[in-house]
């Protein structure tokens, strides 16, 4: 926002000092053209400006959390990543996992901070871990399942914070550490637990 002032500032003096002409004298043609070509550029910065800060509050339970265009990115590409292969219901499924946390005491308050959450040196997701979330493309499916969770508040898990793939997991303790939490339910190939 600083550089957007700055930027303004700037260009205000440079039309003042050198293109605007005496005051009395008609303005010619070129000039006219000129201050047309500031006009739109002006406002093609203050498009991208607003674009760029704008943030969505996302109305929950009566509590409000703010999610910002950054927060809808990490979401989709993590929906991605984490369900390339799974239907239309399991990518809101796993969007309703991030958000739920979201609101949770017991995670970080951003999506952001929930997704690239570690403990003890562990990633929480497990394509931060194997590298997917970066390679990913996010595909429409996934925007739309993922707008229909932050627009619409549609959650099919509850108040679900954990999923699990069971086919992918090869560790038997992560498998009894899910088994001992109470099981949502199961979309595809995630089990939800809360």
């Amino acid at each position: 926002m600083r550089k957007f002032f700055i930027g303004i500032s700037t260009l205000f003096m440079f039309l003042v000092i050198f293109h605007f002409p005496s005051y009395g004298e008609d303005l010619e043609k070129n000039d006219m053209v000129f201050f047309i070509m500031i006009e739109e550029q002006l406002k093609r910065i203050s498009e991208v400006s607003i674009e760029a800060s704008k943030e969505y509050i996302v109305l929950d339970n009566g509590e409000d959390y703010i999610i910002t265009s950054s927060d809808i990115e990490i979401l989709s590409r993590i929906v991605e990543a984490e369900c390339s292969d799974e239907s239309y219901n399991g990518k809101t499924a796993v969007a309703n996992v991030v958000l739920n946390r979201v609101k949770s005491r017991g995670f970080p308050n951003t999506v952001e901070g929930v997704v690239f959450q570690e403990s003890n040196g562990v990633w929480q997701f497990s394509p931060l871990y194997d590298g997917r979330y970066w390679k990913v493309e996010v595909v429409e499916e996934t925007i739309m399942a993922v707008n229909e969770v932050i627009y619409d508040n549609t959650n099919n898990v509850g108040g679900s914070l954990f999923f699990m793939a069971r086919r992918y997991v090869s560790s038997s303790s992560n498998v009894s550490w899910f088994d001992s939490l109470e099981k949502v339910t199961e979309i595809g190939g995630h089990e939800f637990f809360k």
